[in-house]
């Protein structure tokens, strides 16, 4: 995420969405590749909006782009 990236704000829409059904089951949030360098440097974040889901600590599943809602709950199960 950053504040100046359009598709990020737009996919923003559908991460507040998923966040709130899932609220208490999974954490989601966003993470600011300007203000936050040495995580974009450390999971490989080269294109934003990018996604990273995590399990006990380990990236499960990492992808650059947006992604339907749909999408998002597969990585989640």
């Amino acid at each position: 995420y950053a504040a100046w990236c359009n598709p990020c704000k737009m996919f923003s829409r559908v991460l507040e969405q998923t966040a709130a059904e899932y609220e208490g089951d999974a954490v989601i949030g966003k993470v600011d590749v300007d203000q936050n360098p040495e995580l974009a440097v450390k999971f490989n974040i080269n294109t934003i909006p990018h996604i990273v889901v995590f399990s006990d600590g380990n990236v499960i599943y990492s992808n650059p782009g947006m992604m339907t809602k749909p999408e998002i709950l597969e990585h989640l199960k």
